[in-house]
């Protein structure tokens, strides 16, 4: 996970008695458990997503709903005993530095480490006095933090930032990479940023290395206006839950199909999100797309609830939830 470029900025970041930070949105050991030869992985038991295994428990955490199990020994689906953590996590990244930098004092700031009274502020109290030479976190380190010593931070899976499944997924990346990037060679005295990522020919990584916000906001505000989305165009967002697929099914396909008679091709699915069961709940979302018209909006928004309305007159629908979410962030 470290570059042999980023291992050698670190080794003469120590030398030189500084401080380096890591930055990596993702927390635990590894979100991933996997059978080598199947691919089966292990998984919550009441959300479609795979659990995260937290090496200071010895367990395997879903980060959802906060349902825990142990390892699996074997796996469940072809009897294979070679079962394998995939992925790189904060807890992963502080135990395998400690390998390449055995000098150096290392100290990780994400939810795990801050859950206790003071925990947080005795994490940056020690960092600012020096009494520990690498900070490994989640976003919790690009925001509003200003050290002296800090003189490089590296980023080690750009990647993850820019492949998420949401339109705003650039600005996000964007934003949090330019931030974090600051923390280095703050006080008028220059630092040094690794952005480690495969797809380093991907734009905003060029914007951000340039610092060009301007041709980062050109190129994005063309792609969200040639694609319907903010701020040209309004979203509304229905979020259909239901303990029954099947139910929950019926219910989105009766809605989808009754704004669709109002709106025509401003109402997009019935579709799957990116995680399809939470807490035991089968989710399916629609999305509708406005023109910035505020009459024609008031009269969506009526007719939203108007649906529902009528969805949960079908038979077996009454208890379906839905959460509708004016341009969600």
């Amino acid at each position: 996970m470290f570059s042999p470029y980023l291992l050698d900025e670190l080794k003469k970041t120590m030398e030189l008695k500084e401080q380096a930070i890591l930055f990596q949105n993702r927390r635990g050991y590894a979100p991933v458990y996997r059978c080598s030869s199947c691919g089966w992985t292990q998984q919550c038991e009441h959300c479609d997503v795979t659990l995260t295994y937290h090496k200071s428990q010895n367990q395997l955490r879903c980060h959802y709903c906060g349902f825990r199990a142990s390892m699996a020994p074997t796996c469940p689906a072809c009897g294979n005993s070679e079962l394998r953590l995939q992925g790189t996590g904060t807890e992963r990244i502080e135990d395998d530095l400690a390998i390449y930098l055995p000098e150096a004092r290392i100290g990780r700031m994400d939810l795990d480490t801050v859950r206790t009274k003071n925990a947080h502020a005795r994490i940056i109290n020690d960092f600012e006095e020096h009494r520990l030479d690498v900070l490994v976190g989640t976003q919790m380190v690009t925001k509003g933090l200003d050290f002296d010593k800090v003189s490089i931070v590296g980023v080690i899976n750009a990647d993850q930032l820019l492949h998420f499944p949401d339109f705003r997924a650039g600005e996000r990346a964007f934003q949090l990479l330019t931030q974090v990037a600051g923390r280095a060679g703050r006080k008028n005295r220059r630092g040094k940023v690794v952005i480690q990522a495969l797809q380093t020919f991907h734009p905003v990584l060029k914007e951000v290395l340039a610092g060009d916000y301007k041709e980062f906001y050109r190129r994005e505000i063309e792609e969200r206006q040639e694609f319907q989305y903010p701020p040209f165009f309004r979203l509304i967002k229905i979020t259909l839950k239901h303990q029954n697929p099947e139910t929950v099914n019926r219910a989105a396909l009766h809605l989808g199909h009754w704004l669709k008679d109002r709106l025509e091709k401003r109402v997009i699915g019935p579709a799957m999100p990116y995680v399809s069961r939470v807490r035991g709940q089968y989710l399916l979302d629609i999305l509708i797309k406005l023109e910035r018209n505020t009459p024609l909006i008031n009269q969506t928004k009526d007719w939203v609830m108007e649906g529902v309305l009528e969805m949960r007159k079908l038979e077996g629908c009454s208890g379906v939830r839905a959460n509708v979410d004016v341009d969600p962030v």
